[in-house]
C-alpha cells in the first residue's frame, strides 16, 4: 500500500485537487483488499468515484476507512430509525451492476489519511474495480 498526497487547484474561493488514483483497475478477491492511502490533512472532504465490472461477480462490497494518527477508523455511517430513536451504525456500500458512480463527500475532519477497502462477493472471473478520489474544502486549505 503507498501513500500519495493531493494536488492543490483554487476553484473560485474554495480549495479542491487533482484526482488521485487509489486502486488502478484490478480483479477483485473474496477477502477484503486495501486500496493506496492518501493524505488528507487541510481537507474538509473527500468525493470518489469507483469504476466497478460486475464481471460474475453477485456484488461489490466497499467501506472508507481514516486514519487518525492512532487507529483506522471506518468512516460512513447511517442512521436508522427503531423505538424513537435513531441507531448510528457503520455502513458498508454495494454495488450490484456494471457502473461507475461519485459517492457524496466524504468528511475526512480529524483524519490524517484515507483508504477504501473492496471485496468482491461471489465468482470473481472478469470483475473489475478502480478507484480515484479528490479533496475539497469549503473556504481554502487549513494548515
Amino acid at each position: 500500500m503507498a501513500d500519495y498526497e493531493f494536488t492543490p487547484v483554487a476553484v473560485g474561493p474554495r480549495t479542491a485537487t487533482s484526482q488521485l488514483t487509489l486502486r488502478s483497475a484490478a480483479i477483485l478477491t473474496n477477502g477484503a483488499v486495501d486500496s493506496d492511502t492518501a493524505a488528507v490533512i487541510g481537507y474538509d472532504f473527500i468525493v470518489l468515484r469507483i469504476a466497478f465490472t460486475i464481471g460474475s461477480l453477485t456484488s461489490l462490497t466497499l467501506k472508507v476507512f481514516g486514519y487518525d494518527g492512532t487507529s483506522w477508523t471506518q468512516t460512513g455511517y447511517k442512521a436508522t430509525q427503531g423505538s424513537g430513536v435513531s441507531v448510528i451504525t457503520p455502513d458498508t456500500l454495494s454495488l450490484t451492476a456494471t457502473q461507475t458512480v461519485a459517492l457524496p463527500p466524504i468528511s475526512c475532519l480529524g483524519f490524517q489519511k484515507i483508504k477504501v477497502s473492496v471485496q468482491g462477493v461471489g465468482t470473481v472471473t472478469n470483475s473489475l474495480c478502480a478507484i480515484t478520489a479528490t479533496a475539497g474544502c469549503y473556504t481554502g486549505i487549513r494548515a
